[in-house]
């Protein structure tokens, strides 16, 4: 198979299950059912094989996919973890805000969602997630933050908003480390469970 370009990988098309189609050196796009595609590398470290997620199609196209497989191979002839040397630039940095990556989020959410969901949607982020954690970077956030914002939530007096803002912060920070290759916590788990139902 001719290596990928990123006209090629427009034309691909979603099945009913994840397929991969490979580039060249353990560089492949996933084309998810959904539609959304990312890029991933498989190497081996240690003696054992493991995958990076380069970032999403077309977000990171072809030649910024190689360039990010070559620095991770670079780390991997250094004798490091290329999961644990930022081989993704500086999308990686600690300083990486909650509130650029709303910003980032909600261009995606607009080119599928109605305009009436994304007004909902980004008025809860204006509302509660980005006045308390906007500033914050992604990885300093902890459950015990996204309590907070839900319990304030609780005091409109409408326990499903709580509930609400949890689930959209959910898919914010689970949404992080396909777009970034940033491994976080995701901050949400197991929090609706000591909320009011």
């Amino acid at each position: 198979m001719p290596p990928l370009s990123d006209s090629a990988i427009r034309q691909l098309k979603p099945t009913d299950k994840p397929r991969k189609v490979t580039d060249a050196g353990g560089l492949y796009v996933e084309v998810f059912p959904n539609g959304s595609k990312l890029w991933r590398l498989k190497y081996r470290f240690n003696g054992k094989e493991k995958r990076l997620a380069l970032g999403r199609f077309p977000n990171v196209g072809v030649k910024e996919a190689r360039r990010r497989q070559f620095v991770a191979k670079e780390a991997l002839s250094a004798g490091r973890d290329p999961a644990k040397a930022h081989v993704t630039g500086p999308d990686t940095a600690t300083g990486l805000t909650l509130a650029h990556c709303c910003t980032e989020w909600m261009k995606q959410l607009r080119k599928r969602a109605t305009p009436g969901y994304c007004a909902k949607t980004q008025m809860r982020l204006d509302k509660y997630l980005l006045p308390a954690l906007g500033h914050m970077p992604v990885q300093a956030i902890t459950p015990q933050h996204i309590l907070g914002v839900a319990r304030m939530a609780e005091t409109t007096g409408f326990a499903d908003t709580a509930h609400r803002v949890v689930s959209l912060a959910g898919q914010i920070m689970r949404w992080i480390p396909i777009e970034y290759s940033t491994p976080i916590l995701d901050a949400t788990a197991g929090l609706h469970r000591v909320l009011a139902p």
